[in-house]
Formats: C-alpha cells, sequence, structure tokens
C-alpha cells in the first residue's frame, strides 16, 4: 500500500458519525382550521432529514435543535467519504493499470 493510499485511509472520517441525505427546514401547517397557521403565520421552523431511496421512496425525520449540528457533520462526514472512497479507487484503478503494462 502506497504512502498516498494510507493517507487517504487516516484521513476517513468516523464511520459511525455519517449520515446520507438532505438536512431542510421547514413550516407546517396543522390541523386545527382556526390556528394562526392558516392564516399564513406557520408552525416552525423545524428541521428535517429526508433520505431518497430507489422507487421514489422518501423517509422524513424530525431533528431535535440540540441534535442539528451533529447531523449537519455527519452530512459533511458522508461526502468526505464518498470523496475520498473515489480518489481510493481511481489510485487503485491507477495501479492495475501500471501493473498490467
Amino acid at each position: 500500500m502506497s504512502a498516498k493510499q494510507i493517507n487517504l485511509n487516516k484521513s476517513l472520517p468516523p464511520l459511525d458519525e455519517t449520515i446520507r441525505g438532505t438536512l431542510l427546514l421547514r413550516h407546517m401547517t396543522c390541523g386545527n382550521k382556526n390556528c394562526k397557521c392558516h392564516k399564513g403565520e406557520k408552525h416552525g421552523p423545524y428541521h428535517y432529514l429526508t433520505v431518497n431511496y430507489p422507487k421514489g421512496k422518501t423517509k422524513c425525520v424530525k431533528i431535535a435543535d440540540q441534535d442539528v449540528k451533529k447531523v449537519k457533520r455527519w452530512l459533511r462526514n458522508h461526502k468526505k467519504i464518498k470523496d475520498i472512497l473515489e480518489r481510493i479507487s481511481n489510485n487503485n484503478l491507477a495501479r492495475l493499470k501500471t501493473k498490467n503494462k
């Protein structure tokens, strides 16, 4: 394993601190027809994490205010892991190409 590969492996964030999805800020309307939210002053804002799955399925989870920073960090970690895995894959492909020459 090359030094470059070792450095990439070491730069991976903790795998138990990653999550895929999109963090949204939403304002909601409730079911009470007499509530102010039906006159334009909606409830919220609330944070939601949405995750898309195959066949058009989407899961949406309400995120507590105290967890928003953690979820943002986990989303950044997920992107970083994907980027690092792409670089590792490209390095491995280059290694195979040079080996087969």
